[in-house]
């Protein structure tokens, strides 16, 4: 009887540890970089609003479509003239996401 008890616990822990590693395998950091063309026109402070409103509806597409991102940094790049500067970067969890009401507002 001893030797089916240790196979039956044997199988349990086994079973256990496979779970729990796909469980944490399944969780996913990602990485965005997006670039905004200025238009030659744009101002600073509009290129900025327009980088908030791409990383805020990236943001809740990815969440939103992808269940098993847990974390998203996301880079927006600005092009004037041949030239790229960074705009905005921004790392968010999906629990931040869930309590801040103004990335998941509908735009």
């Amino acid at each position: 009887m001893n030797l089916y008890y240790r196979i039956f616990w044997s199988i349990v822990l086994i079973l256990a540890s496979i779970l729990t590693t796909n469980k944490t395998t399944l969780a996913a950091a990602k990485n965005t970089s997006l670039l905004i063309d200025s238009n030659n026109n744009n101002s600073y402070e509009n290129l900025v609003e327009q980088a908030e409103n791409l990383a805020k509806n990236t943001i809740n597409q990815e969440f939103e479509n992808n269940p098993e991102t847990t974390e998203i940094t996301i880079t927006i790049l600005g092009e004037h003239q041949s030239q790229i500067a960074p705009i905005l970067r921004s790392k968010i969890s999906r629990s931040e996401w869930q309590k801040n009401t103004d990335y998941r507002e509908e735009n």
